[in-house]
């Protein structure tokens, strides 16, 4: 390799944080938005955001020549494939997530050196405060991660939807499911068996405005703590991006806690629903490594690591079953 191009290559991950910072101005400014209605120049664009349009042209510009948007020949930007999901009215939006990683992840990521070493979060440093308490102290930003984190998921839950077959469990509980979000593209393939969704006492409004609005009524909340106790009987027990959280200790409790309850269930399954790293040939599962390390003190596991764990929690893999992307399927039933 030459040594021209490898002075490229270290200098377009070096300089990534002026990508980032680019894309979260234009998005925080409301481009993306605006852009949904057709093309326009800049000056069009910055009486709408009230920005200075050189500026702006100037930003726009960059995210052009990193093949976001583009621009004709009379200078007026437009959407392409790949930016339309920066706009908040999509599907599977990416604005929500973008407006709150570039803030809490971008300061968070200044003591990464620190997480590498001692293997523990570093977001109390950043922030004050450890993640899930920087929320509950900002309802704001909260608000903003619960959208982010509910956008990213939507489509993934609505392919587990059709690709698994629900209609085989008598009663399901999701473990740390948020509101219930998974039970909304159940229900959309007609499986409705009984349902419970187990989160922290402060999500119960949220949750439950939200299984009425969907009219979800098959499915029940419960306040709890999920190192302490889970629902039992169900037949199939659901952990959706739990895991990648926690270090393996406290993995390791959850699942048990899972286990326990299982007991009175024979034949129950545990589905544990994550990012698998190195589960594609994207470098995306490892990002999100460092992400859970400096966020938690946590990681994106591989697959064998799972199974370890796994194993050790009591449990025996049945099926890894790849979702999208790097994003799998692993059901588990209590080892005998």
């Amino acid at each position: 390799m030459k040594e021209s191009t490898m002075s490229a290559t270290a200098k377009r991950v070096m300089f990534g944080y002026i990508q980032t910072q680019t894309l979260h101005a234009v998005v925080k400014l409301g481009v993306p938005d605006i852009l949904d209605a057709g093309p326009a120049s800049a000056g069009v664009l910055a009486e709408r955001v009230r920005a200075r349009p050189d500026t702006l042209a100037r930003a726009l510009d960059v995210l052009v020549r990193l093949g976001l948007f583009c621009r004709d020949e009379d200078g007026r930007y437009a959407h392409n494939e790949d930016s339309r999901c920066l706009s908040s009215a999509h599907p599977n939006s990416l604005a929500d997530l973008l407006l709150f990683c570039a803030r809490e992840s971008y300061q968070t990521f200044a003591h990464l050196p620190e997480a590498v070493r001692t293997g523990e979060a570093v977001f109390p440093e950043a922030w004050g405060a450890p993640f899930w308490d920087h929320l509950e102290a900002n309802p704001d930003r909260a608000a903003l991660f619960a959208r982010a984190m509910e956008r990213q998921s939507e489509a993934l839950l609505r392919k587990l939807a059709t690709d698994h077959d629900f209609g085989q469990y008598a009663e399901i509980v999701d473990v740390g499911g948020g509101k219930g979000q998974l039970f909304r593209p159940l229900a959309a393939a007609g499986v409705r068996p009984p349902c419970v969704v187990l989160d922290q006492p402060s999500v119960t409004d949220a949750a439950q405005a939200y299984l009425a609005q969907e009219g979800l009524d098959h499915v029940r909340f419960t306040a709890g703590d999920f190192f302490m106790a889970v629902p039992e009987g169900a037949a199939l027990y659901v952990l959706k991006f739990v895991l990648h959280d926690w270090a393996d200790p406290e993995c390791l409790r959850i699942l048990e806690r899972v286990r326990e309850a299982m007991t009175k269930s024979p034949g129950a399954k545990l589905m544990v629903i994550e990012l698998v790293r190195g589960g594609d040939p994207s470098p995306w599962s490892y990002l999100s490594d460092m992400l859970m390390l400096s966020t938690f003190g946590a990681m994106e596991r591989s697959e064998a690591e799972f199974r370890v764990l796994l194993n050790a929690a009591g449990f025996e893999v049945e099926a890894v079953e790849a979702i999208a992307g790097a994003h799998y399927q692993i059901v588990a039933a209590p080892r005998s």
